[in-house]
């Protein structure tokens, strides 16, 4: 999503409600880009990097200060659940979850816990690999919460295997509202996804058939009830809807 809609993200960051963000993976653009908007606003961004070649790379391009880093995090297997070692009694206006990242050959013991976890016959994602990444990000929601403002909002970036789960973990409950982004092609339709609570749906589950109906390649969550992402979504005139 960042890569082929730069704007979006900067006119995201660029809003006077915005002026703290995690990020969870370090992007080439988008943590600079983020950095470089927030600057002028006094604002900064922490990202949390997992793989070490792009943390070493981060820090060459975007040099460290105060307010500003990456830190490179170790992931944890807690409770069934992939959780990060990071943790900060500061909270954020705006969360990006691109990552992290599970690389079989050297989290290996990580990888054989998601794809056992993936293949709980109550999930709606069977293989781990079902959408060419994002499993590793399936939990990133439930973590990143404690980093909530009453304000917060969270962009996933396509992702879809986290999506799907969010969708499916947290639909009916009184936690999250989901959005997706209307313009530029992310999604075709305002009857979003309402087919894929359906078990059928998932009987002949391929990856063309994940991509053809994704629910967006950009996902926006919020607290149940919360009207930010309205507001902001109003403020850059980017047109949302409703999830599930």
């Amino acid at each position: 999503m960042v890569s082929c809609n730069k704007k979006l993200l900067a006119d995201i960051v660029k809003h006077k409600n915005i002026s703290t963000v995690l990020e969870i993976g370090s992007g080439k653009c988008s943590t600079r880009l983020m950095r470089s908007v927030l600057k002028s606003k006094r604002g900064h961004c922490i990202s949390l990097e997992t793989n070490d070649f792009w943390f070493k790379k981060m820090n060459k391009l975007c040099s460290p200060d105060k307010n500003n880093k990456v830190i490179k995090s170790r992931m944890i297997w807690q409770n069934d659940c992939l959780f990060l070692d990071f943790d900060s009694k500061s909270t954020f206006d705006f969360i990006l979850i691109d990552g992290p990242s599970v690389n079989k050959d050297i989290n290996r013991k990580i990888y054989n816990k998601l794809v056992k976890f993936t293949s709980h016959k109550n999930l709606w994602i069977k293989p781990f690999d079902i959408c060419g990444g994002g499993p590793e990000s399936m939990h990133m929601l439930e973590y990143v919460s404690r980093f909530f403002k009453k304000n917060t909002f969270v962009l996933v970036d396509f992702r879809l295997a986290a999506v799907y789960y969010y969708l499916q973990h947290f639909m009916g409950s009184n936690e999250f509202d989901f959005y997706g982004v209307v313009d530029d092609g992310f999604i075709r339709t305002e009857c979003i996804h309402k087919h894929v609570v359906s078990d059928k749906f998932w009987e002949d589950v391929g990856m063309e058939k994940i991509i053809k109906h994704r629910p967006t390649a950009a996902t926006l969550i919020c607290r149940k009830n919360n009207t930010i992402i309205h507001n902001i979504f109003k403020d850059i005139d980017v047109n949302v809807v409703q999830l599930i």
